[in-house]
């Protein structure tokens, strides 16, 4: 898979395999998307805004499984695999 975050908001999430789109959806804000992260399993997917919006997605279904807005400060955020 490879994932692009925008400075609009908007994140796609392609499989290169099958040369498919899997997800194209724009959190709720105009604000750049600051972090994207993919589960260890390859099922699901998280981007979070700069305005602190988190957001995570079923990549089968292409449906949002959460979605979490963090009011405090200036957003930072760090991904780790197993």
């Amino acid at each position: 898979y490879i994932a692009i975050g925008t400075d609009e908001g908007i994140v796609n999430v392609w499989d290169m395999k099958q040369k498919k789109n899997l997800l194209t959806d724009k959190i709720h804000s105009n604000q750049p998307i600051k972090a994207l992260h993919f589960s260890s399993d390859g099922k699901a997917f998280t981007a979070i805004s700069s305005t602190g919006i988190i957001t995570s997605w079923n990549l089968q279904s292409g449906s949002i499984i959460e979605t979490h807005h963090i009011n405090e400060g200036k957003i930072t955020a760090s991904a780790s695999s197993k």
